[in-house]
């Protein structure tokens, strides 16, 4: 994946299990110009140039090739881990027990996530 030209060049900033940072900077002053960051609500890695930002034909390709290539591998990772069961099941958290099906101190069943009164480990 190509991440420098003569002008610009994308450095990864910030990383979490999910998602990634990168910071399109200047070569010659080494200054951020923009971000690429991932954008929830189109599920995807998006670019977003600071303000009064110009960029030419060249760079705007290699902001277009990392991002085609960074948004493909994000989806084949997560269609692997989908496949693996590796993705993590978020529980829903009972306020009542504090997700252990059981009132503490009361030692009843919690009527809110264990209505059958048996015990079941959340």
């Amino acid at each position: 994946m190509k991440t420098e030209n003569k002008y610009i060049k994308i450095k990864e900033v910030k990383s979490s299990d999910k998602t990634k940072w990168f910071d399109i900077v200047n070569q010659k002053g080494n200054y951020v110009i923009g971000e690429i960051y991932w954008y929830p609500s189109w599920r995807q890695y998006c670019f977003f140039p600071y303000e009064d930002m110009v960029f030419n034909d060249t760079c705007l390709e290699l902001v277009l090739d990392f991002l085609k290539e960074i948004n493909i591998k994000h989806r084949s990772n997560w269609k692997q881990k989908k496949e693996e069961g590796i993705n993590e099941i978020k529980k829903p958290y009972c306020s009542h027990c504090k997700s252990k099906g059981w009132i503490v101190g009361l030692e009843t069943p919690c009527p809110y996530c264990n209505p059958g009164g048996e015990w079941r480990a959340i």
